[in-house]
């Protein structure tokens, strides 16, 4: 439908009805110590607080985070630069001309070149 937005929604098990929105976008993925990152660049923290993921310099989406590991890209056409984030939200990776496609883990993830 034409104007439609997506957000990023948070909810407990314990609690399905107590539904948390964070923001227009998608969810990159949740970790077991419930720490939520979002594909505009925000990791939120079980305890709602929430910081920034380093911004590489550039448009960037964040497209996966599982196993400790918090994966991107940036630019604004193909070819991009893949980017990997650790949990303290710092660059520690960039790859040229790719774009993540599907899972990251603690020590793979996919992408094309």
């Amino acid at each position: 439908m034409a104007g439609d937005t997506t957000h990023a929604v948070l909810w407990k098990a314990s609690t399905p009805s107590q539904i948390t929105d964070l923001g227009i976008g998608t969810v990159a993925g949740i970790d077991d110590a419930g720490r939520v990152a979002v594909s505009w660049g925000v990791v939120f923290n079980a305890d709602a607080s929430s910081f920034p993921l380093d911004n590489p310099g550039a448009t960037f989406v964040v497209r996966d985070f599982a196993g400790g590991r918090i994966v991107g890209y940036k630019g604004t056409q193909w070819p991009y630069t893949i980017v990997e984030w650790n949990l303290a939200g710092d660059v520690v990776r960039e790859i040229a001309d790719g774009v993540v496609i599907s899972d990251a883990n603690s020590s793979t993830y996919q992408w094309r070149c």
